[in-house]
């Protein structure tokens, strides 16, 4: 059986979080509030599943933070940036939620908590 990550070690057990997004563009403040709320948040990977057309001018992506990482890098999007899974779906494809969660289920890695 595959062991989940930080099983051993309470200290280090990991958490994974799913979000359903419509091209939402607060998108990227509720995925910065999961890490600013967590008291481990190197320890959260997020996992997001964007009904989007990125062709859309006004789309932003979930994982862009609202300032350059450049500018400011202590943001939490700049700093747990690699913790963030991005799937982009057009709204053709879309059937419905259970299909979204059904793609954000398989973005799962092992994480303790789910």
């Amino acid at each position: 059986s595959k062991s989940k990550l930080g099983e051993n070690n309470a200290s280090e057990r990991t958490i994974f979080v799913s979000l359903l997004s419509y091209g939402e563009p607060m998108c990227p403040h509720t995925v910065t509030n999961i890490f600013n709320s967590a008291a481990n948040p190197y320890r959260v990977r997020v996992a997001v599943v964007d009904v989007t057309n990125s062709d859309d001018t006004n789309y932003i992506p979930c994982d862009q933070p609202p300032v350059s990482c450049d500018i400011d890098p202590n943001q939490a999007l700049c700093q747990y940036n690699q913790n963030v899974d991005i799937y982009e779906l057009d709204p053709e494809m879309n059937t419905g939620a259970t299909f979204l969660r059904h793609i954000a289920n398989r973005m799962y890695r092992g994480e303790y908590f789910a």
